[in-house]
């Protein structure tokens, strides 16, 4: 089993910066530009990890991540990774809101590797591999 990770992000540098790290590193990638988008996706599919930012328009990622932990049981427990310009406004809020890690930008893509796969943990621990 490979992992599909949802990336919520309404900048488009960034969201080819993420995008380009995770495929390179044999994850599949679903792509939302802000958190109303990402909710629809969710509710469909069944990503073992998002991503996102917390500013976006519409729906912020700190509403998108309530929204989640308020959803069925299979999807409530995904792990979330936020990552933020705003880390020391945020962290409080964003984790508040069931964050599992909060991440600053700008950020190493080794640094955002060793985040997904600590989150990704349990899957690798029942013999999932990563590339």
């Amino acid at each position: 089993m490979d992992f599909e990770i949802l990336v919520v992000e309404d900048d488009p540098e960034t969201l080819d910066f993420i995008t380009i790290i995770l495929e390179r590193n044999g994850f599949r990638v679903i792509v939302a530009h802000d958190g109303q988008a990402a909710l629809g996706i969710i509710a469909s599919r069944n990503p073992q990890l998002v991503v996102t930012d917390v500013r976006m328009p519409h729906i912020d990622g700190i509403e998108m991540i309530r929204r989640i932990r308020a959803m069925g049981v299979t999807r409530r427990f995904i792990p979330v990774l936020a990552v933020t310009a705003y880390q020391l406004e945020h962290a409080a809020q964003v984790l508040g809101a069931g964050a599992s890690r909060v991440l600053a930008k700008p950020f190493e893509p080794d640094v955002l590797l060793a985040c997904i796969k600590d989150l990704l943990a349990p899957g690798l621990a029942a013999g999932i591999a990563l590339k």
